[in-house]
């Protein structure tokens, strides 16, 4: 009924306690309610016609009713706190496991690059020796050597070309090959 009630005879209503001694006389049930829905019920049972439940038997029950429904709400928060946690705590250590996993990829990826830097370093080293060579190279050859870029304009133009063309380095590099070659 969503409210209070007075019972007498409660073995007529709910058999299974016929065989309780001594017999409830009289019951009163206060039911008690989280955000408006009754979720249990406080139950005070006499088992003696001496005395009788009054209304200052129902506020003090509905006082109880009203403590039961904050400890339900409490313990409801307490579950919800509990579960909240673990949820966090489960988070917490994937994103452990993750940064981990991460940290780790990240000193093996820093190791290859390091690798990779090293190479590099050794490979340009090896190209400016090389480029030194070529360079002595084009110093003591005695013949013309000139190199061109894709529009056929000079970009090299060693000793040799300078003694063959009678054009200095630096007034001849730029200028197009048709100078040195007019009618090829």
């Amino acid at each position: 009924r969503n409210g209070p009630m007075l019972f007498t005879h409660w073995e007529r209503r709910y058999p299974y306690l016929r065989p309780a001694t001594p017999l409830a006389e009289e019951g009163l049930l206060v039911p008690f309610y989280v955000n408006g829905k009754a979720v249990g019920t406080v139950w005070v049972i006499a088992h003696d016609d001496r005395r009788k439940f009054d209304a200052e038997d129902l506020r003090l029950l509905e006082s109880l009713g009203r403590f039961a429904s904050a400890a339900y709400q409490s313990l409801a928060v307490i579950d919800n706190l509990k579960f909240q946690i673990a949820e966090r705590e489960k988070a917490e250590t994937e994103l452990r496991e993750l940064s981990d996993r991460l940290e780790k990829q990240v000193r093996v990826r820093t190791k290859e690059l390091e690798l990779e830097i090293l190479e590099r370093k050794r490979a340009e080293a090896a190209v400016r020796q090389a480029k030194v060579r070529f360079e002595r190279v084009l110093e003591i050859a005695q013949d013309a050597i000139i190199s061109v870029d894709s529009n056929q304009r000079i970009t090299l133009f060693n000793q040799g070309a300078e003694k063959v063309f009678g054009y200095a380095h630096a007034e001849i590099i730029g200028s197009p090959l048709d100078v040195l070659l007019p009618q090829r």
